[in-house]
């Protein structure tokens, strides 16, 4: 049995190796003095050799192993805690002196175990992140615990591989120790822990742990050196003390171990960063190989049939056509697929020879490798508009870019000859022919910006590339729609300017809204726009004017119809108010929607209803889109009939009316540098006629 003086020499090896790891910090002299200590450890256990019932202290969990105890510990919390958890009855004095001290042996053990593994880890780490330092480094310390698998976690605790040392079977090292029923259990445990310990394993492996797994392993080793001290200080304020100390310390080790894992995963996210940009560059370069190996092939038009070009023209339109032209040319370029579509009448030979011209220019200019990039980065992500909205402004910012100047000329034409002066009588017939042209030449722009450049052909980029042919096209076009417009409605106007006018300063109850929609506000008394509980959504929606295209109008109107949604929702979850109770429906939107569009006071809304409608694509009508534009056109039209008099003359309306007096001027139109030749219904036309001095040759 051992001693109070052989446990008092043990205890100061164990400070001494403890001395030797934390204060001069010598790490091989460290690690010796510690398989010294459990090496001699093992021996005095070996003295015990009445069995006993107690068992070295269990396994600590997951938790434990990871979490600091928030309580301090007391002294009989860490001297006897084992005991009277394992023994199921009281034993004679000697054996219970006996469980205690071999239970103070195995905390020696774990703990000198514990710090002989971090020093080894800490070793190995090193070595790993700097293996060019030195050509003859030192020789790799052994790690005293065996890794089963390099899918171990690492967060597994020494405390666990202890137990597994402990609990080895006899086939796995037979030639360490005999069975198990040939010896007493502790010398059973404490030879696995000498032989686990003594003889290091051929497939041994070492685990390089990451900041937090780390400095997890440190906080249990701290936490399990300050109980030992802890346990044999008496007086309760220098145990606080201790044990705020050792808080502290775990909480700076947690913290440089989150800042150490921030910047070891931003270095990971940069690495990743820049793998992926390497691989994209190659796939790019390995595509515009390709296109150039196809681009030198010699490709046959391909022979369509009439039957053929109808289906797709009916399937698909002109994507379609493009689609199966390609289909059926190996190898074929833009330029030979619009000459195949041209000899089947899908498109004229004019705009033909202009696609042929788009290769010509493209190949002659400086920026023609900007272009190509782009290109492909539209053809590697389709899904992403902003690229095909950037590549067709770059398109059209080239005044001498055959598409450009297609676009230039054909607005040129169309608005030149629709500014002079015309008589009212005429104003709606004119206001006809203009919308006529304006989608021809949204249709021949959608149309032809594919044939140039196949990788606008998705429907994907088909829905960005509407929308920004309507930037182009609406801007120049709009004071002529809103002059001929007011021209062909002037009744209709003024009647919904008085309509506006008698309901300015009607109240929430006066339009019909429900008493659970006013938010608040009082509904018996009129208010301004300010005051309105729809105050935001009347500011969104006095926007609409400002936005120059059909496709903008809309989402401001959608959002604004939205917005009368969320202001109700808001409001009902700060006053802790049902929203399923508050649900805004068909019927309670159009009082809503017609207060807010009184309020608003946009003279022109019915001009702006039009334009919406007139230009919404099909597809949108059943969508919400053609859901608010209706709901718009029935509080339009509900407020046109609060103003219908028979007073009403037209004239003195038109007076009043900014866009009746718009001046019939081309101002902010440049005219292009050879004007057409041809008349308006001819568009597709245009490039029939140019003549070779344009520098543009023809193919």
């Amino acid at each position: 049995m051992a001693s109070a003086a052989s446990f008092a020499e043990l205890s100061r090896r164990v400070v001494a190796a403890l001395s030797l790891d934390e204060e001069t910090n010598d790490r091989q002299a460290a690690f010796t003095a510690y398989l010294q200590c459990v090496a001699g450890i093992a021996q005095h256990l070996l003295q015990f050799d009445t069995p006993s019932s107690s068992a070295p202290p269990p396994a600590a969990t997951g938790d434990e192993e990871r979490c600091v105890e928030l309580n301090p510990p007391t002294a009989s919390s860490s001297s006897g805690s084992a005991d009277d958890q394992d023994s199921p009855s009281p034993a004679p004095s000697t054996a219970l002196r006996q469980d205690k001290s071999r239970t103070k042996l195995f905390l020696l053990a774990r703990l000198c175990i514990d710090r002989a593994e971090a020093i080894s880890t800490v070793t190995s780490t090193n070595q790993s992140e700097q293996p060019n330092l030195s050509s003859q480094a030192p020789p790799r310390l052994p790690t005293p615990i065996q890794v089963q698998s390099q899918s171990q976690a690492p967060s597994q605790a020494p405390s666990q591989a202890l137990s597994q040392s402990q609990t080895q079977s006899p086939s796995q090292a037979p030639s360490q120790a005999p069975p198990p029923h040939a010896q007493s259990p502790s010398q059973t445990q404490s030879q696995t822990l000498t032989n686990s310990h003594t003889a290091a394993p051929s497939h041994q492996m070492h685990v390089v742990l990451q900041p937090m797994e780390r400095a997890q392993t440190a906080n249990r080793i701290l936490h399990q050196t300050f109980q030992l001290q802890i346990a044999s200080v008496q007086d309760e304020a220098k145990r606080s003390a201790m044990y705020l100390s050792m808080m502290r310390k775990c909480y700076e080790n947690l913290s440089t171990a989150r800042r150490q894992q921030a910047e070891l995963a931003a270095k990971i996210k940069e690495r990743n960063d820049r793998i992926r940009l390497d691989t994209q560059r190659q796939a790019i370069e390995r595509e515009h190989q390709l296109d150039q190996q196809n681009q030198q092939r010699t490709a046959k038009p391909a022979q369509l049939t009439l039957q053929q070009v109808q289906k797709a023209l009916s399937d698909g339109g002109a994507s379609a056509v493009i689609n199966l032209l390609a289909s059926m040319s190996s190898g074929a370029t833009p330029a030979v697929i619009a000459n195949t579509a041209a000899n089947n009448g899908v498109i004229t030979r004019g705009e033909a020879t202009m696609i042929a011209n788009v290769a010509v220019f493209d190949a002659s200019q400086k920026r023609a490798k900007e272009s190509l990039q782009m290109l492909q980065e539209i053809a590697s992500h389709p899904e992403e508009a902003r690229r095909v909205e950037q590549f067709v402004l770059f398109v059209f910012d080239q005044h001498e870019h055959p598409l450009s100047r297609w676009l230039a000329e054909s607005l040129y034409t169309v608005i030149t000859a629709f500014s002079k002066p015309i008589q009212e009588a005429d104003a709606e017939s004119y206001l006809e022919a203009f919308v006529q042209q304006v989608h021809t030449i949204l249709q021949r722009l959608t149309e032809l910006l594919p044939f140039a450049y196949l990788q606008l052909n998705s429907e994907t980029a088909r829905d960005q590339l509407s929308l920004t042919i309507e930037s182009l096209v609406f801007p120049p076009s709009m004071p002529i729609l809103l002059r001929l417009h007011s021209l062909s409605s002037q009744v209709a106007l003024c009647e919904y300017r008085l309509g506006l006018d008698k309901l300015e300063n009607s109240s929430l109850q006066s339009l019909g809204i429900d008493s659970k929609f006013w938010l608040g506000a009082s509904g018996s008394e009129s208010m301004s726009s300010k005051t309105s509980p729809y105050a935001s959504v009347i500011s969104l929606l006095q926007s609409l004017p400002q936005v120059s295209t059909p496709s903008a109008k809309l989402d401001i109107l959608v959002q604004s119809i939205q917005g009368i949604v969320q202001q109700v929702e808001i409001y009902c979850r700060a006053n802790s108010l049902s929203v399923s109770a508050h649900a805004v429906g068909g019927d309670e939107l159009m009082p809503l929607l017609t207060h807010v569009v009184v309020h608003a006071n946009i003279r022109t809304l019915p001009t702006d209803c039009w334009m919406m409608g007139e230009f919404m694509d099909d597809s949108a009508m059943m969508g919400q889109e053609g859901f608010c534009l209706s709901n718009l056109q029935v509080v339009v039209d509900h407020i046109r009939s609060l103003g219908e008099t028979p007073e009403v003359a037209a004239p003195s309306c038109a007076s009043s009316d900014p866009l009746a007096s718009t001046p019939s001027s081309t101002a902010g139109i440049v005219p292009p540098a050879s004007p057409a030749r041809l008349p308006v219904s001819s568009v597709g036309e245009m490039f029939d006629d140019l003549s070779d001095d344009e520098g543009l040759p023809k193919v």
